[in-house]
């Protein structure tokens, strides 16, 4: 392995060691004898996200974790994921899981937003790029709705069919979560 993935493998580690601590810039920085300039530009282009986003996700992962497999109160997985207040916590919990932490509590599903990202020797030349572990899964038939458009001149058309299809998703039949469309 290279220098630069060595040095991503530490912060990855360091990251889930510290995951119920705060975890800034500086303290990576300081951690890895690296400037935060180049630290930063080092763990975007090979993880695909910045740092701040892959912390905020972890810990709400872990967070996520906790809500269905404890009975920790939530603001105690509030204060765990680097939170001050169980609002500031539900916000940011609700804009990456669509939903509100006690709900997703009550509905007793955990999906991961963001495991550990694992650091290995082929990851030396993506430049940004993901590797994904593709797992195939069998169901039954379903039934999908969406929408089709030319990007052609451009993807600003894709809000565009976001939009429609929020406004028009209460017109989809035998839907079977009415507060969730993929």
């Amino acid at each position: 392995m290279d220098n630069n993935t060595l040095v991503i493998g530490f912060l990855i580690d360091y990251i889930e060691e510290h995951i119920t601590d705060e975890i800034s810039l500086d303290i990576l920085a300081y951690a890895s004898g690296y400037s935060q300039y180049h630290m930063h530009r080092m763990f975007t282009g090979l993880v695909g996200i910045t740092l701040h986003q892959y912390i905020k996700r972890r810990q709400l992962t872990e967070a996520a974790k906790s809500l269905i497999f404890t009975d920790k109160r939530i603001i105690e997985i509030a204060l765990d994921a680097g939170y001050e207040s169980q609002q500031a916590f539900t916000l940011a919990f609700k804009d990456m899981y669509k939903q509100a932490p006690q709900r997703f509590r009550h509905n007793r599903l955990f999906r991961p937003i963001q495991l550990k990202f694992e650091v290995s020797e082929n990851l030396t030349n993506l430049k940004g790029d993901r590797i994904m572990d593709i797992e195939v899964i069998e169901k039954g038939e379903i039934n999908l709705v969406g929408y089709k458009a030319n990007t052609k001149k451009g993807f600003f058309v894709i809000p565009r069919l976001w939009h429609k299809l929020h406004e028009g998703k209460n017109n989809i039949k035998n839907r079977m979560d009415l507060d969730y469309v993929v």
